[in-house]
């Protein structure tokens, strides 16, 4: 059902079978409920240390020295908790810290060549989540940060500067 489909049929509903349909979709669907519940309630700390602990959980998953972290489900996780639209502040400070979380693991585990590609395009979402959001100078600060932490190992350092060096020379406007 698209967007326009779902307001029609709103519309030609009454307050009260409205009101009803809320109440069945809040009993129904863990998702709606949890974004039902923060619309009524915005605990926005609360939400970020649920959602960065679930991160932490799998960013630390495996053994052996390996890791088992499954970088889309960071991912995922990531772009949940953006769903909620808590705010610029908070959603580049997740992105950061869950930057910063995947760099430990990194230094930490051996891991793979796609999950360092993950953190790549996690930093590059970051980019692009400042840049449509219109607080680009907060994304650069957080991607400043990340780029002199300590966990940062040589390659990904690099890809991530090409990476900035990149988005930057596009943003800028073309002289004529």
């Amino acid at each position: 059902m698209s967007k326009t489909s779902l307001k029609k049929e709103l519309k030609m509903l009454n307050e009260e079978q409205v009101k009803e349909m809320m109440l069945d979709l809040y009993t129904s669907c863990k998702e709606a409920r949890e974004y039902l519940d923060f619309f009524v309630d915005p605990h926005v700390d609360e939400l970020f240390d649920k959602h960065f602990n679930e991160i932490e959980k799998e960013a630390w998953r495996g053994k052996y020295g390996r890791s088992a972290a499954r970088i889309s489900r960071i991912r995922n996780t990531v772009r949940h908790f953006l769903s909620f639209d808590a705010g610029a502040e908070h959603d580049l400070l997740l992105m950061e810290r869950t930057i910063g979380e995947l760099l430990k693991v990194t230094y930490r585990r051996y891991v793979s060549a796609p999950f360092e590609n993950g953190i790549i395009k996690l930093a590059a979402d970051l980019l692009k989540y400042g840049e449509r959001q219109q607080v680009f100078d907060m994304a650069l600060a957080a991607y400043d940060r990340i780029l002199r932490n300590d966990y940062l190992t040589r390659s990904i350092r690099a890809e991530m500067t090409r990476q900035l060096e990149d988005f930057i020379s596009l943003a800028r406007p073309v002289k004529r």
